[in-house]
């Protein structure tokens, strides 16, 4: 008997404990978790930008974003920067793999430095993730240089962050198929349709970069990694995401092939001196020697386009939207030539809002501005790869592009469009 009252008085005690700790501790205890503080950069093909985040970890993380969209466009060396992949070959235009650091990320990590130093309560360095993720730029030159020549560009950049007394986070390159696509769709659909917390059902998006083109949309299909279908949990919702990317697609890739063939001038603006042509990045591309001749009937610039594009489609596999009932929206490069058309609400317009280009003068500052000698042939490419009758991608439904979103808030410039969120999103939102 007395040790069936010492049992109850001790399972009493227990009770006593656990309503306590429910009732007041437990709730202090869950509250008191603390954020992550965790910086991504964006090591894209056309540069390299650094967004820093405090991220509440939960169903439905919640993202704070504290830098955004932070670059230094020209280098100490006083050079454009214009890609970490451009430090990966010992390319002679550029300078070579150690200066990786001292030229590109050291400036991105002296900008969080001082973030930091004004947080409230301060955050200590070694308490900020620093995450680089580069994308289809370095994908090509892993295939220019191989492997061991991108690791240790990488292992420079490690050194760089703890030198700086970071926490060093992933640094890497993204799968643009499984990753990249999929953070992408996942943080559209947040920010602009808000489907992780309403009714409203996902759309798909068609993202153009400089170097790759992807496409992700809801799937009716099952989660296959082989079939690049993959599965998205936020906030207790699932959904399955068939998202691909296409290496050589971007704007800036199918460009320089068209410079290598033997009319280029066809796809720029009709006049256009080829005297001002400023060129690519990358000096190996031929600069034009004939003024530009575009005209959209004969001797076409889509017939220059639908070469690679067809191969790359493919290579790849073009995407079944019979697989989806989503409509789509177009997003960075996309939007930015669809703006240049006054085709934003219109995608399907693009051929007709090509006739432009049968002079140069519809472009203001077309002597200077690298953009607006541009304008033609990724318009060109653009409703090529959309909706030429053979190639494009939408060609038999063209009105389910119903329109192309902008990367930043118009209203306050601020950066709603980036990958970098929607990874941070589907990371901590496990």
């Amino acid at each position: 008997m007395k040790i069936l009252r010492a049992n109850l008085q001790k399972l009493c005690c227990l009770l006593a404990v656990a309503a306590s700790f429910f009732s007041t501790g437990g709730a202090a205890h869950a509250q008191a978790i603390p954020p992550v503080y965790t910086a991504v950069i964006d090591a894209g093909s056309s540069g390299t930008r650094l967004f820093f985040y405090k991220v509440t970890p939960g169903p439905y993380a919640q993202i704070e974003m504290l830098i955004d969209n932070f670059e230094r466009k020209v280098q100490p060396n006083g050079k454009k920067e214009d890609g970490i992949n451009n430090f990966v070959c010992n390319n002679p235009d550029y300078a070579p793999p150690a200066k990786v650091v001292p030229q590109v990320i050291d400036p991105l990590l002296q900008e969080l430095s001082s973030k930091i130093a004004n947080i409230s309560p301060p955050v200590p360095a070694d308490r900020v993730i620093v995450n680089l993720f580069a994308t289809a730029g370095m994908r090509t030159a892993q295939a220019l240089c191989g492997k061991a020549a991108v690791d240790r560009l990488y292992a420079f950049i490690r050194a760089g962050v703890r030198t700086k007394g970071f926490s060093v986070g992933e640094v890497r390159t993204t799968n643009g198929n499984a990753e990249e696509g999929v953070w992408t769709w996942a943080n559209l659909n947040d920010v602009y349709f808000n489907v992780f917390k309403t009714a409203t059902p996902p759309v798909g998006n068609f993202e153009v970069g400089g170097s790759s083109a992807q496409i992700a949309y809801p799937s009716r299909q099952q989660p296959n990694p082989d079939q690049n279908v993959y599965e998205v949990r936020i906030n207790n919702r699932k959904y399955n995401v068939f998202s691909r990317t296409y290496l050589g697609l971007g704007l800036d890739d199918a460009r320089k092939y068209v410079r290598e063939t033997q009319a280029p001038q066809n796809c720029w603006a009709t006049g256009f001196p080829y005297q001002w042509d400023l060129g690519e990045s990358d000096p190996r591309y031929p600069k034009l020697k004939v003024n530009g001749g575009y005209n959209l009937y004969s001797k076409p610039c889509s017939t220059l386009f639908n070469g690679t594009i067809s191969t790359i489609l493919a290579k790849n596999g073009a995407p079944n939207l019979a697989d989806t009932t989503a409509n789509f929206v177009g997003v960075s490069g996309a939007y930015f030539t669809l703006k240049d058309f006054g085709a934003v609400n219109a995608p399907s317009q693009l051929m007709r809002k090509l006739s432009l280009c049968h002079t140069y003068k519809s472009w203001p500052n077309i002597e200077t501005d690298d953009f607006a000698q541009f304008a033609c042939p990724n318009g060109t490419y653009l409703n090529t790869v959309l909706f030429d009758p053979t190639t494009g991608i939408f060609r038999s439904q063209p009105s389910r592009l119903i329109k192309a979103l902008p990367d930043q808030d118009p209203k306050t410039d601020a950066t709603r469009l980036t990958w970098t969120r929607g990874f941070l999103l589907i990371k901590y939102s496990q």
